[in-house]
């Protein structure tokens, strides 16, 4: 299957809210130094008021695109409507990873979603110290959380 990142978006997202969402992402991308790409790995990543997106740079350093959209969808063409805003981005542990896990981090402790993983509070270190650097605040590291529960 895969190293996996998993998140529920529980609300949909005015485009004043996007633009703050992806200044905060944005700043993890550029500190974290980690070359991206756009959906399939070439071009530039999306940060736009509708969308987030972005996957590693090139065939060896992507794997699947990680994706936020200021409207909730259903996960696949016939999901229960109880899946509304659930998706995952696999990253088979790529150097975006780190990314990705920043990204998360950011979005559970500011913007309520609902995230898990494959890997645990250990394998998120790193992500939650890049969003913290990137942010200037401190984040509660969302894997230790859910260990808990």
């Amino acid at each position: 299957m895969g190293y996996t990142h998993y998140w529920t978006q529980t609300r949909d997202f005015t485009p004043q809210e996007m633009n703050k969402i992806n200044g905060e992402l944005l700043d993890i991308v550029k500190v974290s130094g980690i070359p991206l790409g756009g959906w399939d790995g070439t071009g530039s990543p999306e940060f736009t008021t509708e969308t987030v997106g972005f996957n590693g740079k090139g065939d060896d350093d992507g794997h699947e695109t990680f994706r936020i959209n200021a409207t909730r969808k259903l996960p696949f063409e016939g999901a229960s409507p109880d899946r509304l805003g659930w998706a995952f981005c696999k990253t088979a542990a790529k150097p975006y990873d780190i990314v990705v896990v920043a990204c998360l981090t950011v979005l559970a402790a500011k913007h309520g979603f609902d995230v898990s993983s494959d890997g645990g509070a250990k394998d998120w270190e790193d992500g939650v110290k890049l969003a913290s650097k990137a942010l200037g605040e401190i984040f509660t590291n969302p894997m230790r959380r859910e260990e808990a529960a």
